[in-house]
This record gives C-alpha cells, sequence and structure tokens, in this order.
C-alpha cells in the first residue's frame, strides 16, 4: 500500500528549490502581466487580478494541504502561464483573473511545501521575499516569463511531495481566508500585490495600494481584538449571536442571555452573574452536541473558549487542552512528537464536549473509551471554586465527570494521555450497492476474529456532489468500510491487510484510498462534513453477545441490509466496537466500557419534507434491527434529547447524581445534564 514520504536532506533541498523557484516564476509572470501599455488595460488587469485572488482565497486557499503541495503548484503555475498568454493576446481583464487565481494557488502551495520541509518561518519569509526582489528587478517579456514559469513546473514536478499519496475525498467548500496563520503566505502575497501596483501605475498606485494594505492589516487586528475581548451576559446583539452559534443546523438556540468565556475568571464573573439573574447555566463550545441542550429560555449559555495554549509533554506524553479547541488544532501538536491521541472521527469537533461524553475514538478498539485517557480536569463548580480533579484528589468527581452527563459546572481545561501509534494504515473503500451483500457479509465474518489493532465501520451512504467528493459516486447509496490500524497486538499492516485482502476479493471497490499515512490524516478518513444541515439522527448499542460471535454478526449485517435496501436515510452506519472498547480498565470514569458489539447510527435530512418524514424513515430502519438492541448507547453519538440514550445501569445512575447534588445543590447547572443521566429530570 502507498506509504507517505519520509524527507530526508535532498528530498528538503529539492522542496525548498521548488518552492522559491516557483516564487520567483510568480514574480517574473505577475511582471510581465502588469507591464500594460495602455491604461484601460492596466485597470482591467487589476480589476480581474483582485477577483481572481479572491476567489482562489475563499474557494479553497489551504487545499494543498490535502490535495498535495506539488499538484497545487503545477495547477498555479499552469494558470499564470495562462494569464502571460491571454496578456500577449491582449485580453487584459482574462489576463488578470488568471494571473489572481494562479498566484494565490501557487504561493499558497509553495510557502506550504516550505514549511513542510521544515525551514523556519523567518528563514522561509526572507528567502522567499528576496526571490520576490530579484525578480522584480527583471522586465521579462512573455516569452521569458513562460519560460521562467516551465522551468519551475520542471522543477516541481520531479521534486518530492511532502503531501502525496491517494487521499481520502474531503469536502472543498468555501471559506473566509485566515491568512494570519500563514505569515509567509501573507508577506509574498502582500509583496506581489506592491510589484504589480508598482509596475502597472507607477509610485502613485504603490501608495496607493500600500495605504490600502496597511488598513487592511490594521483593521484585521482590530477585529482580533474584538473578537478575543469578553463581553458580558447579555440577551441581544453580535456577542449573543456569537456565543449561541452552533456547528449543527438543526436547532437554534434561544438562551436567556449569553456570552463568551475566555478565562477562568470570566467563567467565575457569568456564573455569578446567571445566578444574581435567576437563570441557570448551560456549556458548550462548537455546538455539534446541540440538539441535546434542554431548552435555554430560562438559562444563560455559556460559550467557552479558553485563551490559553495547547501544551505537550513529550516525555510523559501528556497534552493540556483549554476548553474550546478542536482536535484539529491538536493532532498536528503531538504528532511532531511521535504521538496522537484518542481523537474521533471529524477534526472540527471540541475536545471537551467529545471527551465528557465519553468518546469514541477512530483508535477504539485499541485504546478504549477515549474519556478513560483523561489524567486530569480542571472545573469551576457552582461555588465558583476552579478545581483540578484526578484519581487522587476528588476521584469521585472525576469519575462522574467522564461520561456522568454534564452539569457539574464549566470544564475550562482537560489533560490527556497521548500514545505512540506506530505505523498507521487507514483509508476508506467505496462499493456499488450492487455488491454490498457479498460486501458486508465478508466484513461481518473479519469482525468477529479482528485484532484490536484496527477500528473500522461499516456504512450505507449517500455521497452529496459537493466540491472535494467523488462526482462519479454520488447521488445514490454506495456501500463505505473506513477505518484506521495502528500498530498493537498485531502491526497496523498486517491488520489493515488482512481486512482489505478479504474484502477485495469479495467485490473490486469503486474507490480505495488506503495507504501508510500520518495522524492528521486519519481525522479525515471517515469523510465526516464540515457542516450539519438540519437533520434527524438515531443511535443505540447493538449486539449483547462478545463481539466474537459471529452469527450474531452476521445477523446484525443482513438486518442493517435489509433497513437500508429502500431508504431516503443519508447514512446508515455500523460502527465496530469490541477490543479495548468493551474493556473497562482500572479507574475507568463512568463510562469506562461500551456495552455491544456494534454501534447502530442513522441520519436523515430534513430538508423539504420535514421533520416527521426524517424521523418515520429512521424509525423505519430502527425496527428492522431493534432485536439486537442492548439497551444502551455511547453517549457521544447519542445527539436527539427525546431519543432514549441511557449509557450507564441505573445503580451508577444514582451514584452520579449524588456527585452532581454534591458539587451544585443548588441545581445552577441542571439544565445542562443529559437525558438518561439522571434520575429525576426528562
Amino acid at each position: 500500500m502507498p506509504s507517505s514520504p519520509t524527507l530526508g536532506r535532498a528530498a528538503r533541498v529539492s522542496s525548498v528549490a521548488a518552492s522559491l523557484l516557483t516564487i520567483g516564476a510568480i514574480g517574473v509572470a505577475v511582471g510581465a502581466v502588469a507591464a500594460a501599455p495602455l491604461a484601460g488595460a492596466a485597470v482591467a488587469d487589476a480589476v480581474g487580478a483582485a477577483l481572481g485572488s479572491a476567489l482562489a482565497l475563499v474557494q479553497g486557499a489551504n487545499v494543498s494541504a490535502r490535495r498535495g503541495r506539488r499538484r497545487f503548484v503545477l495547477v498555479g503555475l499552469v494558470l499564470l502561464g495562462a494569464a502571460t498568454l491571454a496578456h500577449a493576446a491582449a485580453v487584459p481583464f482574462l489576463a488578470g483573473l488568471l494571473l489572481g487565481l494562479g498566484a494565490v494557488i501557487a504561493v499558497m502551495a509553495a510557502t506550504g511545501w516550505l514549511a513542510d520541509a521544515g525551514l523556519p518561518t523567518f528563514a522561509a519569509a526572507a528567502s522567499a521575499l528576496a526571490i520576490l526582489a530579484a525578480a522584480s528587478v527583471v522586465a521579462a517579456p512573455v516569452l521569458v516569463a513562460t519560460v521562467v514559469l516551465l522551468a519551475a513546473a520542471a522543477v516541481a514536478a520531479i521534486s518530492i511531495d511532502t503531501v502525496s499519496g491517494p487521499r481520502t475525498p474531503v469536502f472543498v467548500l468555501p471559506a473566509p481566508p485566515r491568512l494570519s496563520e500563514h505569515p509567509v503566505a501573507a508577506l509574498v502575497l502582500a509583496a506581489l500585490v506592491a510589484s504589480f501596483a508598482w509596475r502597472s501605475g507607477g509610485v502613485f498606485a504603490l501608495l496607493i495600494v500600500l495605504a490600502v494594505l496597511a488598513a487592511s492589516a490594521g483593521i484585521g487586528c482590530a477585529a482580533g481584538r474584538r473578537s478575543l475581548a469578553s463581553a458580558p451576559l447579555t440577551s441581544s446583539g453580535r456577542a449573543y449571536h456569537a456565543a449561541s452559534a452552533v456547528f449543527d443546523a438543526t436547532v437554534a438556540l434561544r438562551p436567556a442571555a449569553a456570552t463568551t468565556v475566555r478565562s477562568v475568571e470570566e467563567v467565575r464573573e457569568a456564573i455569578d452573574t446567571a445566578r444574581a439573574r435567576g437563570l441557570g447555566v448551560a456549556m458548550h463550545s462548537t455546538g455539534h452536541a446541540a440538539a441535546g441542550l434542554a431548552d435555554l429560555s430560562g438559562s444563560a449559555l455559556l460559550k467557552v473558549a479558553i485563551d490559553e495554549p495547547i501544551t505537550v509533554d513529550a516525555i510523559r506524553r501528556t497534552v493540556r487542552i483549554p476548553a474550546g479547541r478542536a482536535w484539529g488544532e491538536v493532532v498536528p501538536l503531538v504528532a511532531a512528537h511521535g504521538l496522537t491521541v484518542p481523537h474521533g472521527s471529524s477534526a472540527l469537533v471540541g475536545v471537551v464536549g467529545y471527551l465528557s461524553r465519553g468518546g469514541l475514538s477512530a483508535y477504539g478498539r485499541h485504546t478504549g473509551v477515549a474519556a478513560n485517557a483523561i489524567e486530569s480536569i480542571e472545573i469551576v463548580t457552582a461555588d465558583g471554586e476552579h478545581r483540578r480533579v484526578d484519581r487522587e484528589n476528588d476521584p469521585q468527581l472525576f469519575w462522574a465527570l467522564r461520561g456522568g452527563g454534564g452539569g457539574f459546572g464549566v470544564i475550562t481545561a482537560v489533560t490527556v494521555r497521548a500514545f505512540a501509534p506506530g505505523e498507521i494504515v487507514t483509508g476508506t473503500t467505496v462499493w456499488e450497492l450492487s455488491d454490498a451483500e457479498a460486501v458486508a457479509h465478508e466484513w461481518a465474518r473479519w469482525s468477529a476474529e479482528a485484532p484490536s489493532a484496527i477500528t473500522t465501520s461499516l456504512r450505507v451512504l449517500s455521497i452529496p456532489p459537493l466540491p472535494g467528493m467523488p462526482f462519479p459516486l454520488s447521488r445514490r447509496p454506495v456501500l463505505v468500510v473506513d477505518g484506521t490500524a495502528v500498530d498493537g497486538d498485531v502491526t497496523a499492516r498486517d491488520a489493515a491487510g488482512t481486512l482489505l485482502a478479504r474484502l477485495r476479493s469479495a467485490a473490486t471497490p469503486r474507490l480505495d484510498t488506503w495507504r501508510v499515512a500520518d495522524p492528521a490524516e486519519v481525522a479525515h478518513t471517515h469523510m465526516d462534513a464540515p457542516f450539519a444541515p438540519a437533520h434527524s439522527s438515531a443511535h443505540a448499542l447493538v449486539g449483547a453477545a462478545a463481539p466474537s460471535d459471529a452469527d450474531q454478526a452476521h445477523g446484525i449485517v443482513a438486518d442493517f441490509l435489509r433497513a437500508t435496501a429502500d431508504s431516503a436515510v443519508l447514512i446508515s452506519e455500523l460502527r465496530q466496537l469490541g477490543g479495548a472498547l468493551a474493556e473497562r480498565p482500572e479507574g475507568a470514569g463512568v463510562v469506562g466500557h461500551y456495552r455491544g458489539a456494534f454501534g447502530w447510527l442513522n441520519l436523515a435530512l430534513r430538508g423539504k419534507p420535514g421533520r416527521e418524514v426524517a424521523e418515520a424513515a429512521i424509525d423505519a430502519q430502527w425496527e428492522q434491527v431493534r432485536r439486537w438492541e442492548t439497551g444502551y448507547t455511547a453517549p457521544t453519538l447519542a445527539a436527539e434529547r427525546h431519543r432514549p440514550a441511557r449509557s450507564f445501569p441505573e445503580g451508577d445512575i444514582a451514584a452520579v447524581d449524588a456527585v452532581r447534588a454534591r458539587v451544585d445543590a443548588e441545581g445552577l447547572f441542571r439544565v445542562d445534564v443529559s437525558p438518561g443521566a439522571h434520575s429525576g429530570l426528562v
């Protein structure tokens, strides 16, 4: 199977050379197009370039980080070549449009390539600007510019890509640019804009552009300061809407008051203010679980976004994560130390919400329930005390916080154990639904004897025809098997290789992206969308017998396929459990293991038919598999508040209630408790 490249010194040198030559070629191309003989042509070029740059930034400036640096360097250089030819043919607006598109695409990919090769930010910026300065001196005609672009393309084509190999499809959707996260690219693009202005309009145009750039930078800094500024609990206005905004478009939260809290002191102040107003308190960060929140009309909602850095202790293999951070911010930091963390199937999910609801990791059969990896939790309780709880300090509260359903206080940070995965093999395979019977039952046979080193899921999925998705496989249901293997009870290659050999022998997949990869790729394997339109969902743990029971596995899969045969449900899924997920380690939280062989999950879009139709479609599928229910759920997947969501036994519910009553006797956080996690609330 394909491997991610390991960059040696020669490879790093070639990557840096290709990147810098590309940046120089961009400068030459900009100079060639800017040399417009007529004022009207210069204006048309400028308008086209501005439009092209904006389109490139909004339509995926970071796409090369997933799709390949070399590929997008070459795409950018081709567009720049087309821009010079359009300029020679006296088609100014088109020349500018292609120039803007090509320059932004190539700059973002080339500067990303520099970073991947390990060049420090200052050195990368200095080298890139020096190359641009040299290119600005050259007044190259179109022929020379074309030759330079071809030379840069040739060097890029033979250089080692730092992002290569078959990649699982990922949504490429319009998004506002965040150039503050790419300082070298921002500097290079600003220099290119200044160079274009100077060459096409002289000193006066250059001064205007410099003034616009300075004003834009000032506005950006001011906006950043405003976004970090604290605001009191409010019932309307921009701060209220920002604090109430959620990822899940199914619900629109309407709390009595809301605010974003960025420090422990702000959390205390918000709690005191809510108490003084007679309001309850609920918390969230990204809003992925918003559908599970209660009626907030009499409560204050705190969006927790603690303004502290993520800190990695590579020696102890721990990482402290402030509340409000998503897994996508954590994984690259720990990966730099050869480690990873038990994150879920999406990089966008908030760490604290995921872990406090148990967590079902992409590595779950190897690591167990994700919440068991928590070493400590920092929380502000109803009395305003900021506590750090762990196995020695208030172990009962520590136990209850890990899957107990909330209502204990406002979590401000967690410290999590990282682990060394060894080699990682991850990927997605897609078959036509006509092959589902053969492939799914082979997966069922394999799952009954699978090693714990690999975690997979089986889905019947309708892939939306959106940018980044494989269009030939969209607009109809397909069968998908995806997963991740690490070095565990067997090697990752052996674990994945055995599965893939069996599935590929059952039927030839239409899409197959399994390969050796780095940890950052794992969060994309499941192809989770970066948005959540209005939908209904249901979840249950199924299969009360041991996961090694092959007859049970075949029965569940047969009923699953029967249920999905004629359904309008968007996603029908069986997540493979067992392995470490079925084991309750010493010192585990209240949700210390999952009671089932598979996690069943259904999701139906509401759209024009509405909620009732979506709910009916889900209920119809559930009736087909209901005979396998265990009576339990994994809280991280139980999103709908009106559906049963018992995650631990009745005896534990009483114990969790007792802990909740001890730390919140007045019931200030009562509204924040999940259904099924308490004995006195509905």
